[in-house]
């Protein structure tokens, strides 16, 4: 009775294209990675798409439980919503809004999570690298200056096509790496074109992050390539450590010998660094030693719930006019926060312990713990929340996640594909 039932249900065609339209939703997240790295106006408009279509499916309600299940879904719901209830006695409500309604990207966590099938992610996961290589030719493009019709490209961010900033289109750009060497290092029964584009592609991506200002880019060119290195020969890291130091030193080494770029900002972090224990916070990374600098007491004496959502701005700048007597340095620092809605310390660690205490701090990290403890037996999807967990740490030390849309998308993206499908945890139930 069931099988009679199921059959006249399949074949009725409205129940057919029900049953179907997951698939569809499919290839829309094949275009949907294409876009991730270069317009965020088209990945949004077919998130979007995604997830109306997913109100039509037949197994909607059951997807969207089974994913809601999952503790990296949970983690990053439970961020977003802390910044909800610590709303509550802000005194800068337009600031608290404003990230709010920028967070809401955390969101299409659910979208895909509820979306995707085992079967798409090699596809899904290769129209994402192919996003990133036509951005990679846009920038080379833009240090040739070539100009291309009818493509508007971000303008006074240097040799960056379509992100809001160098740190965000680096950071991107080095996860890409990790991918890329993960795929060259493991697929041995690949053809021999796709071992030669794949080298090719490692090539031109480790010389276009030498040509980009991220200095945080630059460090993170090598925390990739160790990363992927150390997952794949854990058991023997000693005996292939020498391998991924020449590979690092020879990249240096080139773009220290070819990119006048990379040499006059590697000179830069040098001399900045050296100035910071004199007080100097007039430099760029200067900047980022002065919030925690000051960060540091606003946190002692917040050290529970924080100062409120929206509010750490507020108190960092009553602490720099109450506290700075070198007028170069408190000019710096509070030309890069003038903005209480968009402004940010320059540092997700800060950012969130300061408006939310411990408490916040321990809810951001939580994402990671629930990432690193996840088990993921297939160590294709292992690997891209490793990369991610140590990429996303680093940066998070001398920049934002959330509020910079190229690399929240990104992490969201990944994050999504790592995890098990709807059709994995039905079939094994996995808790």
């Amino acid at each position: 009775m069931t099988d009679v039932y199921n059959k006249s249900f399949t074949n009725h065609p409205i129940n057919h294209f029900r049953a179907n339209l997951i698939n569809t939703l499919n290839y829309l997240l094949i275009v949907y990675a294409f876009f991730i790295p270069i317009s965020n106006k088209v990945s949004s408009c077919i998130v979007i798409l995604i997830a109306l279509g997913l109100l039509f499916n037949h197994e909607s309600k059951e997807r969207f439980l089974y994913v809601m299940k999952d503790k990296v879904v949970q983690a990053f719901i439970l961020f977003y919503l802390m910044h909800f209830v610590w709303m509550i006695g802000s005194e800068h409500m337009e600031a608290a809004l404003f990230k709010v309604y920028h967070y809401k990207s955390i969101l299409a966590l659910i979208i895909i999570a509820t979306t995707i099938q085992k079967e798409f992610i090699t596809k899904i996961l290769t129209s994402f690298m192919m996003g990133m290589l036509v951005s990679e030719l846009f920038s080379y493009a833009m240090a040739l200056n070539i100009k291309i019709p009818l493509v508007h490209l971000k303008e006074g961010m240097g040799n960056v096509p379509f992100m809001q900033h160098y740190t965000q289109y680096a950071t991107v750009l080095s996860i890409t790496l990790g991918l890329i060497l993960y795929n060259l290092l493991t697929d041995k029964e690949s053809h021999i074109y796709k071992k030669v584009f794949l080298m090719l592609f490692f090539t031109s991506a480790s010389f276009n992050i030498f040509i980009v200002a991220s200095r945080i880019g630059y460090v993170l060119y090598t925390i990739s390539i160790f990363t992927v290195i150390f997952f794949i020969y854990r058991k023997q890291f000693q005996k292939i450590l020498l391998s991924g130091i020449l590979l690092v030193t020879l990249g240096y080494t080139l773009a220290y010998n070819f990119s006048d770029l990379f040499r006059d900002r590697t000179a830069a972090l040098y001399h900045d660094i050296v100035a910071i224990p004199d007080g100097d916070f007039s430099t760029p990374n200067g900047t980022r030693a002065g919030y925690y600098f000051y960060g540091i007491d606003i946190i002692k004496n917040n050290f529970i719930f924080g100062v409120g959502s929206g509010d750490h701005i507020a108190e960092i700048k009553k602490s720099i006019f109450a506290q700075e007597k070198n007028q170069a340095n408190k000019d710096n620092l509070l030309v890069n926060i003038w903005n209480y809605n968009c402004a940010s310390l320059h540092s997700e660690y800060l950012d969130n312990t300061i408006q939310f205490g411990i408490i916040g701090l321990i809810v951001f990290l939580n994402i990671f713990y629930q990432l690193i403890f996840y088990k993921q037996v297939n160590s294709n999807r292992r690997v891209i929340q490793i990369i991610l967990i140590v990429s996303m740490l680093f940066v998070s030390i001398g920049s934002v996640i959330f509020l910079a849309e190229g690399i929240v998308r990104v992490f969201i993206f990944l994050s999504a594909i790592s995890l098990y499908t709807y059709e994995e945890k039905r079939k094994s139930h996995i808790d």
